[in-house]
């Protein structure tokens, strides 16, 4: 249910910012990673997109080297990301923590800066370049279930893939806060990396895009103490969808109104129960665990080698912490 007109307007202006880049920004880009990597030119070999940042995949010029030596600049496209700042300094803490507390592949954060600090006018976080691809590229194919892939017979190999997700999963259950949150870089007046955010789902960046004024629900430096509290805020929000939005998914006043309907029948006989389920009293004032938001077993997010190694996790912009019920260990497909 996603605003189309919106939606396309967004495509334009992101082909546009793409395009500033080559035109005007790619010698800055260029300098600023040449300035951590020893004053060594680079050059541009190619920029992506995903929907919410551009990367600027940058190669140096290392003559020293027998392979090429390659970093990504992220930048948060302003016409899709609200609250840059805080999307920036919630990753790269998330990227940290996790590189030091578990060995979970991430790729390496060389430098990163807020939109008013930022030598090329606009925030961004500079990381290694991973080469992997996802495992819709390596042949693996989605069923009907969600989350569940088969690999045409070849058990070892989905075998493998079980593992390392098992053992993903696992780490990240093992980082434990008192508060649903994300995490935030250490300030003058708190050192360390620990909870200093709201939780961020992606639906929350997506609606206040399309001005459905979501921040009601997740207000800015709020956290949760419970689960309860957390999970009736996520209905909340999905509620906020079906209300305002402009793009229902449905054709007639008809059709809406007995879509409205069935939401408050389902509500009121199954939302109380999905709260108890989720988030039982045992669990329900933590400990919480550090999840990653936008984690599918097929998305590009997983990056795969040709071995079926997990080469790297990406994307941590969205992750922040749940009651433990969250955790799919127990959604894994058999082996």
């Amino acid at each position: 249910m996603r605003n189309e007109i919106i939606e396309s307007q967004i495509k334009r202006a992101r082909e546009a910012f793409i395009q500033d880049i080559w035109d005007t920004k790619e010698q800055a880009i260029c300098d600023l990673a040449s300035s951590y990597y020893g004053g060594m030119p680079c050059h541009i070999f190619t920029i992506t997109h995903g929907s919410f940042n551009i990367c600027v995949c940058v190669q140096f010029d290392d003559p020293l080297r027998t392979s090429p030596c390659r970093w990504v600049i992220r930048i948060p496209f302003p016409g899709r990301v609200p609250w840059i700042d805080e999307k920036i300094d919630s990753e790269v803490a998330t990227m940290k923590y996790v590189a030091e507390k578990t060995t979970i592949p991430i790729p390496k954060v060389h430098a990163w800066s807020y939109e008013a600090e930022s030598p090329i006018g606009h925030a961004f976080i500079m990381m290694d370049y991973i080469q992997g691809v996802p495992l819709s590229a390596l042949n693996f194919k989605m069923t009907e279930k969600w989350g569940h892939t088969r690999d045409g017979g070849r058990m070892p190999a989905l075998a493998r893939v079980h593992d390392q997700l098992a053992d993903l999963f696992i780490q990240l259950r093992s980082l434990e806060f008192s508060e649903i949150g994300a995490l935030g870089m250490p300030t003058p007046e708190s050192p360390g990396i620990t909870i200093r955010h709201r939780p961020l789902p992606v639906e929350v960046a997506l609606q206040e895009i399309e001005h459905l004024n979501p921040t009601v629900f997740f207000p800015e430096k709020t956290t949760f103490k419970t689960g309860h509290e957390y999970i009736n805020a996520l209905i909340k929000l999905g509620r906020n969808r079906l209300f305002k939005t402009k793009n229902l998914g449905v054709d007639s006043r008809e059709a809406a109104s007995e879509v409205v309907y069935a939401y408050h029948e389902f509500y009121a006989d199954q939302g109380p129960l999905w709260v108890r389920k989720l988030c039982s009293i045992d669990i329900d004032k933590g400990p919480f665990v550090l999840m990653h938001g936008d984690m599918a077993l097929h998305g590009s997010n997983l990056l795969w080698d040709e071995k079926l190694n997990l080469v790297a996790v990406i994307d941590w912009e969205w992750c922040h912490t749940v009651p433990v019920s969250y955790v799919p260990l127990q959604d894994l497909p058999p082996r």
